[in-house]
């Protein structure tokens, strides 16, 4: 359904190709960190999975498949709005909906959120598990309790956030978070851990010899 705009699309708009320096590409890159993060959560998949090898495969074709959705999003955004209505629209893929027009159905946009419910539902769902499953290892509480006090948590943070620019404002939030503990955290937790293990082998090492 998003193809259906690039019926009139100028990719015109796409002009000037690489205008913009390497370090403004990587700022763009880390407001984009939202719509990326999720990954991490492998972290918690992993001892649950049976066949381990295949982990790494269909990982990186999750990551795949999502980055390219992305890109054809980007770019049917870019050709069919011009750089001023970008920054002046507030949800750009559900205005992208409007386009489609059917001769017993006017506001095609409904249509198109309740599509969209279908693919939030599982991450929240997923998002949830994840949040209890921590909360379990952490706290040493039931993730049945868990579960009901991050679902209000989470229906007070929806009550809080009524408008459009408190929704920003929190995402922004989100992201930043998201950008350093997938970047920043993660990396070193891997580094210590080597770093760690080296160590231990290396005493174990010399242990054994003695």
């Amino acid at each position: 359904m998003l193809l259906l705009p690039l019926e009139f699309a100028h990719f015109i708009n796409m002009l000037p190709i690489l205008k913009h320096s390497i370090f403004d590409l990587l700022l763009g890159a880390r407001e984009a960190t939202l719509s990326f993060i999720g990954a991490e959560l492998l972290l918690l998949f992993y001892p649950f999975l049976k066949n381990k090898e295949d982990t790494q495969k269909w990982s990186q074709l999750a990551v795949f498949t999502t980055t390219t959705i992305y890109l054809i999003i980007m770019i049917v955004s870019l050709s069919f709005f011009s750089e001023e209505q970008l920054n002046k629209t507030i949800w750009a893929t559900l205005t992208l909906y409007k386009v489609v027009q059917l001769p017993f159905l006017e506001r095609f946009e409904y249509v198109g959120i309740s599509m969209w419910m279908f693919l939030i539902a599982p991450n929240i769902g997923i998002l949830l598990w994840a949040a209890t499953r921590c909360a379990k290892v952490v706290f040493k509480m039931s993730q049945r309790k868990a579960l009901i006090i991050a679902v209000v948590l989470v229906g007070i943070a929806c009550i809080m956030l009524p408008s459009r620019q408190e929704i920003k404002i929190f995402n922004e939030i989100i992201g930043e978070i998201g950008f350093y503990f997938m970047y920043v955290y993660i990396p070193l937790l891997v580094i210590l851990q080597t770093v760690a293990l080296k160590i231990r082998r290396n005493k174990h090492g010399q242990s054994t010899s003695a």
